[in-house]
């Protein structure tokens, strides 16, 4: 039961996160209307887009929309989507991954994990996320266990969340503003509710009304490791009335259930910094001069006309119509405007350069124009600096979002049995599990390092054991080592590497066999040498000598 000190903490605590982040919301909402109108809603209880000032009202330039539209869709589709693997389970400890059936095991459990991800939202919240991540810079992600649908992913609009950071700098903590009916409520709650709060929302007006809901979720420290009450497990979980500080629910969570993501942070900060927010002074600049040149091209197409005084009222610019006049002279005539639509569109095609930069457009765009799909080291080769150029917030979305998402996911999947069960030498070790990224970003961006890298070490010793005569030199470079870690950063299956004890054996026998092939070629030779050979040797003879030799002694 949580006590009304602790209650009554949460609610300051959660009243000082709101009163920080006002300066951000304002910033967020302004981004929103011309970038993202579909979550331009920041009102507490709003949940859809009201038509007076929302879905995109003030948008004159969609190119911008569409930019992040790009982002995001790249995002997913080029490092974690669908089509194509993307992660790659492996033990933490490298030991670990050697141990028979480890690796076959591995490699079944992201089979099942993929299995997951396409027959659940998981791609279309991500999509939705990274939608958030690229226009405000901090998104957030709901993984929750379902017993009708398994697993529901749910990207949170950035008006509800409110996040503290742990000592490493990740998110641990967060506070959640969440609108209920008084309908919704009673569903959920129940009998938790307050007598007096519950006769409010059986009214009719209390039924449809939405009311405020405060869920805290943060590391639970003061707990019983041996417990198995969700009382007890990892994560606490709490959730308030807040008009009344009342408690209606708490439970816990063995990971944390929700993924936050920052596109890229300052280090005094704790909410992030976007695309969206670096092009945002480009991105109005461009509305403005997309108004002022579509009004050029109005003026162009249909110029202002001047008209004699006794046609006014009488004359008509359909199609095809008759104009009466009398006097040559005074017609009806377009004015000059002196059009500068050229130049304007020029200035809006410089700021669309400019917004692109900032939003990746020519990566993506490169990469879904390919007449076939691109590997890693050619897309290495061919954009290799715009692929450094994001490998910041790629790192970061790989750790802080893509990372708990995947173990979030195993961790339930493994509880409920959807995984088979691990070999019994990893039971001891509490799994260690880590996740190696092998998406055509990630892959793109490890190519570059690597292959630089790889290819000078190579060519530096090939180079200098040509010039000093030394073969020897190659000695100094574990070629086994570098060949399996080659492999393993091409994203080779697992399961196609073979064990260190295999590749072992296959060498032992390999060995035999060539010693044996040279035993049968000296006896050839010597056969040869030697007549009669055919006919048996003499006892005590060089020949039997000789012969035994060959044979082992048989």
């Amino acid at each position: 039961m949580v006590d009304q000190k602790r209650v009554q903490l949460y609610m300051q605590v959660f009243d000082t996160l709101k009163q920080d982040r006002e300066d951000w919301e304002r910033q967020w909402e302004e981004i929103t209307r011309y970038l993202l109108p579909s979550r331009d809603m920041w009102s507490s209880n709003e949940n859809t887009a009201t038509q007076e000032t929302k879905k995109g009202k003030v948008i004159y330039d969609s190119r911008p929309v569409s930019m992040l539209q790009t982002l995001a869709n790249g995002m997913v589709g080029y490092n974690a989507g669908p089509a194509s693997p993307w992660f790659r389970l492996r033990m933490a400890a490298e030991e670990l991954n050697e141990i028979p059936y480890v690796k076959d095991w591995l490699e079944d459990s992201e089979k099942r994990l993929y299995v997951i991800f396409s027959q659940t939202n998981f791609y279309d919240a991500l999509t939705e996320f990274y939608l958030d991540l690229g226009s405000v810079g901090t998104a957030t992600q709901l993984v929750e266990e379902s017993f009708a649908h398994g697993i529901v992913y749910s990207t949170r609009h950035p008006k509800e969340t409110f996040i503290l950071e742990g000592p490493d700098g990740r998110v641990d903590s967060v506070y959640r503003s969440v609108w209920y009916t008084g309908r919704q409520a009673l569903q959920r709650y129940g009998d938790e509710i307050e007598y007096a709060t519950k006769q409010m929302f059986e009214t009719p007006d209390g039924l449809n009304k939405k009311h405020e809901f405060l869920h805290v979720v943060q590391p639970r420290y003061d707990r019983n490791i041996y417990s198995d009450l969700n009382t007890e497990m990892p994560f606490t979980s709490i959730e308030m009335y807040t008009p009344d500080d009342s408690v209606l629910a708490e439970s816990g969570y063995f990971e944390m259930p929700l993924v936050v993501g920052r596109w890229r942070k300052n280090s005094y900060e704790v909410y992030g910094r976007s695309p969206g927010m670096d092009a945002f002074p480009d991105i109005k600049r461009a509305n403005q001069a997309k108004k002022t040149t579509t009004d050029a091209a109005n003026l162009l197409v249909n110029p202002p006309r001047n008209v004699p005084r006794e046609m006014m009222a009488k004359y008509s610019m359909l199609p095809g119509a008759p104009n009466e006049y009398r006097d040559p002279n005074r017609r009806i005539f377009a004015m000059d405007t002196g059009s500068g639509y050229p130049f304007g569109v020029d200035v809006l095609q410089g700021y669309h350069a400019d917004i692109g930069e900032h939003f990746f457009t020519d990566l993506f765009k490169m990469l879904g124009n390919a007449q076939r799909e691109m590997t890693a080291r050619e897309v290495a080769e061919r954009q290799g600096e715009r692929v450094i150029s994001l490998s910041g917030p790629l790192t970061r979305q790989n750790a802080e979002v893509l990372r708990p998402l995947v173990k979030r996911t195993f961790n339930i999947a493994l509880r409920r049995g959807w995984l088979k069960p691990p070999p019994p030498a990893l039971l001891q070790t509490g799994l260690p599990i880590d996740i190696d990224f092998i998406g055509l970003l990630a892959m793109a961006q490890k190519q570059y390092y690597r292959a630089n890298g790889l290819n000078r070490g190579v060519a530096f010793v090939a180079g200098l054991a040509e010039a000093a005569q030394r073969p020897d030199l190659w000695d100094n470079v574990n070629l086994d080592d570098l060949t399996r870690k080659s492999l393993d950063g091409e994203g080779f299956p697992q399961t196609s590497i073979e064990e260190k004890p295999i590749v072992a054996q296959k060498r032992k026998a390999r060995a035999a066999a060539i010693a044996q092939q040279q035993q049968l070629n000296q006896a050839e030779q010597v056969a040869g040498m030697v007549p009669n050979l055919q006919k048996a040797p003499e006892p005590g003879s060089p020949g039997e000598a000789v012969t035994k030799q060959l044979t082992g002694g048989q």
